[in-house]
């Protein structure tokens, strides 16, 4: 793996990181499922209060 790209992901863990840490201390969790939702879930979360995987179940269900 090149550097860049080891630096790179060492930066996409980091911001998980960050991101985790800030659900933890809000007490961010997915209504549904009681997860922290992923920091490229946020919109939908504030959205819905749901981790992405619950809000398309819920979703789904609508459907049926």
């Amino acid at each position: 793996m090149g550097q860049a790209k080891k630096a790179e992901q060492k930066r996409i863990e980091d911001e998980g990181a960050a991101w985790a840490a800030v659900c933890r201390s809000k007490d961010f969790v997915c209504l549904r499922c009681g997860e922290f939702p992923l920091k490229e879930e946020r919109e939908i979360y504030f959205e819905t209060k749901l981790c992405g995987y619950c809000a398309h179940m819920v979703e789904r269900s609508k459907e049926e």
